[in-house]
Parts: structure tokens; sequence; C-alpha cells
């Protein structure tokens, strides 16, 4: 079975440290693939790692608001969440132009919903 392959945005910071502890620990199906600090850097390594999905910080997102936009363009099967930083809300990004809040922002919820719309691209999680 393919792994899904997750990398995180905006540099260490609580949101990326506890979903890939998380990850490590509950998901055998799932793989991370690092950190990166910056946009570009992020742009970039989207494509040399072939991530699958990019979990990024709320506040990274609500600075460049064409962030999730860009790389949704550059790479259309690509699967962005957006997490706050206290857990309490995330935001699916998938296909340019969808956008699906979630119900919560809790370490399971954000990976079930990589699950879910990886495995089954056009159904609503």
């Amino acid at each position: 079975m393919k792994k899904i392959r997750v990398l995180f945005g905006g540099g260490v910071c609580r949101v990326s440290e506890a979903l890939m502890e998380v990850m490590a620990s509950e998901c055998d199906d799932m793989e991370s693939l690092g950190v990166v600090e910056g946009r570009v850097e992020l742009l970039l390594n989207v494509a040399d790692v072939t991530a699958d999905a990019v979990v990024l910080p709320m506040a990274m997102n609500e600075t460049d608001p064409g962030l999730c936009s860009h790389l949704l363009f550059e790479y259309p099967d690509l699967l962005v969440i957006t997490v706050s930083q206290n857990f309490e809300s995330a935001t699916v990004y998938r296909r340019v132009i969808t956008r699906h809040t979630l119900k919560d922002g809790s370490s399971t919820t954000v990976l079930d919903s990589i699950r879910g719309y990886l495995n089954e691209p056009w159904k609503d999680v």
C-alpha cells in the first residue's frame, strides 16, 4: 500500500509537531516529508518530494491568502489543510476553488480528512 505523503509548511510549530507526533505513533498509512519554513521553500519542495498533502498553520495562510490557490494551481491533485494554532479549526482546500471547513482542528480530524480526501477526492468527508 502506498503511504500518504504529508509535507508541513510554516516551519516547526505547534501544529506540525503535534501532527507529526500522532502520525509517527498512530498512522502506518502516512509518511511525514518534514517541515519547510517559508512560502518559496514550500512551493519548491512540494514537487521535489511529491507530496500528497500539505498542512499549514492557519496564520501562514492568513498572511498570504494566495498560497493555497497557488499550490493548487501548480498541483491540482494536492490536498492543502490549514489548522489553527489552538486546533479549534481547520480548513481543507482542494481543486483550486473548493474549500471545506472541518468540524474542528484536532489531530484526529485533520489526519482523517487527509485520508478521506485523498482516498475519495470527489466525496465530501
